[in-house]
């Protein structure tokens, strides 16, 4: 539960910094889907975070995002009413700058 709230944090973090983006920077939606455990655990098999696709706004991001989280939802919901985990899946606006899987190596 801890790691899971730690995402959030980061996300919303993340979020804040991409409401500040300037208007002619490109957004890009990212996503990333963690697993959980029956407990409601994230497990190590959690996804990194993946481009879904580029914005010219904010506002337009953010409305795509709100449309995959819905779908997403609606498909967490089906595999739990099924007795089955349902990964949770999240989704965040960056500036094209900011990589949420951290630096790349050299």
């Amino acid at each position: 539960m801890l790691v899971a709230m730690r995402s959030v944090g980061i996300i919303l973090l993340l979020l804040a910094v991409a409401t500040s983006a300037s208007a002619e920077c490109v957004l890009i939606l990212w996503y990333r889907v963690v697993a959980v455990s029956v407990e409601g655990l994230p497990t190590p098999s959690s996804s990194p975070w993946n481009a879904l696709e580029s914005y010219k706004t904010l506002e337009d991001c953010q409305r795509s995002a709100a449309i995959e989280k819905a779908g997403a939802r609606a498909s967490e919901r089906a595999r739990a009413s099924k007795g089955a985990s349902a990964p949770i899946t999240f989704y965040v606006c960056l500036p094209d700058t900011i990589d949420p899987r951290g630096p790349k190596g050299k």
